[in-house]
């Protein structure tokens, strides 16, 4: 109709998310790590959302139902490991990168 009317919104900052896994095959066949990564990059991290290990664990298993992950740990700085992370502030979120996931096979 014409009106002009401001708009505002924030932006969330990030907080890098470290993720190290073990992966065991229940079957013979091939683990398509690449896509194992992609689908924990695509995850929907909400603002302030943790990470746990069991979010990672689901996310993996959707993204191949015949594996196991074991060992796994979270991290914010790639050094201190743990099972649940939080980002930095109530206004940030993880962001997930495939160059900060390790999968050991």
């Amino acid at each position: 109709d014409g009106s002009v009317f401001q708009v505002a919104w924030d932006r969330p900052s990030t907080t890098d998310a470290y993720i190290e896994f073990d992966l065991t095959p229940i079957t013979t066949h091939t683990i398509d790590t690449d896509a194992i990564k992609l689908a924990l990059v695509n995850a929907n991290m909400g603002i302030y959302q943790p990470l746990d290990i069991n979010r990672v664990a689901e996310i993996v298993k959707e993204a191949d139902p015949q594996v196991v992950v074991t060992n796994c740990q979270v991290s914010t700085d790639g050094t201190n490991w743990y099972d649940i992370i939080y980002p930095t502030t109530k206004k940030d979120r993880l962001e997930i990168a495939t160059t900060r996931i390790t999968i050991n096979e």
